[in-house]
């Protein structure tokens, strides 16, 4: 009896024995081989890894077209309501142009740089003043000096058309313009000879 129960557990334990190796023996063609365990899991992660990348930059790809999609919709649609409105409302241009008969003055203002006329000035300073060498020429250049009697007509004598007299003439128009200033304030058209300037021309 003692023979019999070590046969059967001796037959026992031989089969659990080869279970467990048959089961070694799938695992091991289950790896692959030349590779170690820990680095067949290692690839699985690397490759779940992989996939899950790809999942989320197609996601994130998706929804940035969706949204740029939708942005030139609402362009388009804002785009389309602006016309719309800017061609039922058209903007009109209305130009009047007036030309009244009476101006009121000063409608308009003339600046000259010689504040000097020269009717006064001839007035004053006779001695330096003469009637043009030209006087055809002179009203062919300067009309509006013609448009009334030229018989009286005469000019200070500076330039082409007098007798050179200029440093008189300079002189005379500086102590004007320093009478001015000095005495007379804002009356800038006073003609009185200035203190002194009679005895210079003595």
């Amino acid at each position: 009896m003692i023979v019999k129960e070590d046969e059967v557990f001796f037959n026992g334990v031989c089969d659990s024995v080869r279970n467990i190796a048959t089961k070694m023996n799938k695992r091991r063609k289950m790896i692959t081989p030349g590779i170690l365990p820990t680095k067949r899991i290692r690839l699985t992660i690397r490759n779940i890894n992989k996939k899950e990348i790809l999942k989320i930059s197609l996601t994130w790809k998706l929804l940035k077209i969706i949204i740029f999609i939708v942005c030139i919709v609402c362009f388009a649609w804002q785009s389309a309501e602006f016309f719309q409105i800017y061609f039922t409302y058209p903007t009109t241009t209305n130009i009047d142009i007036t030309f009244p008969d009476v101006l009121n003055r000063p409608a308009f203002t003339l600046c000259n740089n010689n504040p000097v006329k020269r009717e006064k000035f001839c007035a004053e300073y006779p001695h330096l003043c003469q009637k043009p060498n030209n006087l055809t020429e002179f009203c062919i250049k300067h009309p509006h000096f013609c448009k009334n009697n030229v018989s009286n007509l005469v000019i200070p004598k500076l330039g082409y058309y007098a007798n050179d007299s200029e440093d008189e003439v300079r002189r005379a128009l500086l102590q004007i313009y320093l009478h001015n200033i000095s005495q007379d304030g804002a009356d800038i058209w006073s003609w009185e000879f200035p203190f002194g300037f009679e005895d210079e021309e003595g």
